[in-house]
């Protein structure tokens, strides 16, 4: 029975290794679950090139695999309600949610799920990671920002972040829209993305924090 245990031990030893994971990287990183009350998702597009639009999407979930100390090994993966999308006008949304631009009806979800984050700073860094809309899957990177942690008055351990991104809407299929005689764009191409993001570590029982399915690679 001895001989059973040790070989076992030896066997995961050996497959960590091979992975590049030790067993007390592994169990440096502790859950986060993205608490969507206390977050955001904003976006910024410039209209008739004048002024700025700007819109959110109320509905989200998401984890994070954190440790300040283990950076590097930190993993983020987040899931977008594409419904759920708003510019606090009625007839805008509809059509964002048309073919014309998101087709809801057909993509129902954004995601965004990191391959590394870089960077020597714990406060300051680089989430390099896929975002896959509408059907298309391309690589984006956040500047993000440690902002700190807290314990809530109910004990809870909480983290929080912000992050800035942009990328070109017609890369992910959103083609719409029509040129001025001025050569402007009712729509800009340029999509301003900014994130406030809020997570609590996962336990049982966490009071209005969606639970996400095990889709971050550990």
């Amino acid at each position: 029975m001895k001989h059973t245990k040790s070989f076992l031990l030896t066997c995961i030893l050996s497959l960590s290794t091979f992975l590049g994971v030790s067993p007390k990287t592994a169990m440096a990183l502790d859950e986060y679950l993205i608490d969507p009350e206390h977050s955001r998702i904003q976006f910024r597009v410039r209209h008739l090139g004048l002024s700025e639009v700007t819109g959110n999407f109320a509905g989200f979930s998401g984890r994070i695999l954190y440790a300040k100390d283990e950076l590097a090994k930190s993993r983020v993966d987040t899931v977008i309600d594409v419904k759920s999308i708003t510019t606090e006008l009625e007839k805008r949304d509809k059509h964002l949610r048309s073919p014309d631009f998101f087709d809801a009806g057909k993509f129902a979800k954004i995601s965004y799920l990191s391959s590394e984050i870089v960077g020597t700073d714990p406060n300051q860094f680089s989430i390099k990671g896929v975002l896959t809309m509408k059907g298309v899957s391309l690589p984006v990177e956040i500047q993000a920002t440690f902002i700190g942690e807290e314990t809530d008055p109910w004990g809870y351990k909480r983290i929080a972040f912000s992050g800035r991104t942009g990328l070109n809407r017609k890369d992910f299929g959103l083609t719409w829209s029509k040129v001025l005689e001025t050569g402007s764009l009712v729509v800009g191409d340029q999509v301003n993305i900014t994130l406030d993001i809020q997570a609590v570590k996962k336990q049982l029982n966490l009071p209005g924090i969606p639970q996400v399915k095990d889709s971050v690679q550990k």
